[in-house]
This record gives structure tokens, C-alpha cells and sequence, in this order.
């Protein structure tokens, strides 16, 4: 079991404690007391942008839905809101996931995150795929008159 980081500078040992939690439904509640003790908003930041990145690696590590139900997964495995993800840079959320950022902005904005210069600004849930057309069966020419 992993001690709480204490150094608010390390957001990789931060991402390290909120992943490595046993019970994954643990996680949410680690993040609420986590942010309940920062010391001021440079810290709250480190913490947001830490959860935000262990969330994101347990929805990509356990896909439920495809991506453009990401905000849907996020919120029911680690209670993550699109609203908590607002102003965090793609950038240092991708660097403790050990993701390529241009990877990680492509699924964010597939899953319905709008992102401008490196930042997540907003939110629009996305529209599912089409599904393709299928013929109907009996619409085409028959060989046998009727």
C-alpha cells in the first residue's frame, strides 16, 4: 500500500497512488480527501490533473463502451465528471499514462472534449456511429415473375 505523496511537485507519484489503489471503487473517495487537504490551487491542480490521468488509464485499460461513451465511463468507474476535466492540460495528463498527448487529444475529442492550444475546454457529448445501411431483404429485382 502506497503512502499519500506529500510533495505536490510529482505528479507521477501522485498518478501512481490514485492507479494503484486494490479496490478501483476506493479510487473516487481517495480523490475527494486527497483535494479536501490541498494547500492551495497550484496543488489542487497537481491532484486534479493526477486523477484525471488514473481515470482515464483505468477506462482505457477496462473499455465498458466505445469511445464516444468516454465521459459516461469515466463518471461511473471513478466518478469523474466532463466538468472536472475543464482548463487541465493534455499535456500533463498524458505524460504519468506514458500516452503520446497528439493519441490522447485524438480519443478525448472522439469521446466528446473539445481541446484548444493543449487544454481540455470543453464538453459536447458525441453522437454514436451511423450504422451502415443494410438492404432489406425482397427490394431488388426477382428472377421469378410473380
Amino acid at each position: 500500500m502506497l503512502d499519500k505523496p506529500e510533495n505536490y511537485d510529482d505528479l507521477k507519484e501522485w498518478f501512481t497512488w490514485f492507479r494503484m489503489t486494490k479496490y478501483l471503487p476506493a479510487m473516487p473517495d481517495k480523490f475527494e480527501a486527497a483535494l479536501a487537504e490541498v494547500p492551495d490551487a497550484r496543488a489542487a491542480r497537481t491532484v486534479m490533473t493526477a486523477y484525471a490521468a488514473a481515470s482515464l488509464d483505468v477506462v482505457f485499460f477496462i473499455p465498458l463502451h466505445p469511445t464516444h461513451e468516454l465521459a459516461e465511463d469515466l463518471d461511473f468507474l471513478c466518478k469523474f465528471k466532463t466538468s472536472d476535466m475543464l482548463l487541465l492540460s493534455v499535456d500533463e495528463i498524458a505524460s504519468p499514462m506514458k500516452i503520446d498527448a497528439p493519441e490522447l487529444a485524438k480519443r478525448l475529442a472522439e469521446g466528446g472534449f473539445s481541446i484548444v492550444d493543449g487544454t481540455v475546454t470543453g464538453y459536447e457529448k458525441p453522437l454514436p456511429p451511423a450504422e451502415p445501411q443494410r438492404r432489406k431483404p425482397g427490394g431488388g429485382l426477382s428472377l421469378y415473375p410473380k
